[in-house]
């Protein structure tokens, strides 16, 4: 197998992954259900937008009790396919509940600027929120994912 069907099984699933999503939030105007995920940019350039969204969740959700920040493994750091950490205020059960299928807790978890970039957003909007933050690498397989999914809809 070639490295460009890889790309293109990947790339399919992440314009696959976008596509459900804007049918998502498209749905959730149309029909004002609850947030239930959302795709936030990371950078800062996007503060503003950043900021807008939980300002939005909170009014939309205000009796949220837990995010989970999924974000990837930029640089190539982390030591699995998918690990997690400790925010401070990470829920122990759900911590529990993930590391149970093998997935390893980092220390450095925070140091992704995909997760560190959110936290002041999100300790400013939801002071006393829970939040599980997690880092995905870029060898990670499917199954893995349909059982984190799977595991974080319980």
């Amino acid at each position: 197998m070639s490295k460009y069907s890889i790309f293109s099984q990947k790339f399919f699933v992440i314009f696959f992954l976008t596509i459900l999503f804007l049918f998502v939030v498209f749905s959730f105007f149309q029909n004002k259900k609850p947030i239930i995920a959302a795709v936030v940019p990371h950078h800062l350039i996007a503060a503003d937008m950043i900021e807008d969204f939980f300002v939005t969740l909170k009014k939309e959700t205000p009796h949220t009790k837990i995010i989970v920040l999924i974000s990837p493994d930029h640089f190539h750091r982390i030591p699995a396919p998918i690990v997690t950490g400790n925010s401070g205020n990470t829920p122990e059960p759900l911590l529990r509940a993930v590391q149970s299928l093998g997935i390893p807790m980092a220390v450095d978890v925070r140091k992704e600027h995909g997760i560190f970039n959110l936290m002041p957003f999100i300790e400013k909007t939801f002071p006393d929120i829970k939040v599980l933050p997690v880092l995905v690498g870029e060898n990670v397989s499917f199954p893995l994912l349909d059982a984190l999914s799977e595991t974080l809809a319980s």
